[in-house]
């Protein structure tokens, strides 16, 4: 998975409607990369940070995570202002 998303993101990286997508994109990509590398060389993914009762995780949690709720509000707030734009370019009959 992580590997398919590396190929993609790296395709896609240059292209001008990207561009406000990097950062959350680059954020997915490191975390996504960094499980993958335990994966490959330990068979397992290292989990070392534990809060209270939380479920233990580690930073490459943290930056999938980070990356896919800023892509989220990305989209989110483009969706938002499209429609803000639509509606107001709509004339009643």
């Amino acid at each position: 998975m992580a590997a398919g998303l590396l190929v993609a993101v790296a395709f896609l990286w240059r292209k001008p409607y990207v561009k406000p997508y990097r950062l959350p994109l680059a954020l997915l990509l490191g975390g996504a990369v960094g499980n993958m590398i335990d994966r490959v060389f330990r068979g397992y993914v290292v989990d070392f940070i534990q809060v209270g009762t939380f479920p233990v995780f580690n930073i490459a949690d943290i930056f999938v995570v980070t990356g896919v709720a800023l892509l989220a509000l990305l989209v989110l707030k483009k969706r938002a202002r499209q429609q803000r734009k639509g509606s107001g370019m709509k004339k009643a009959p």
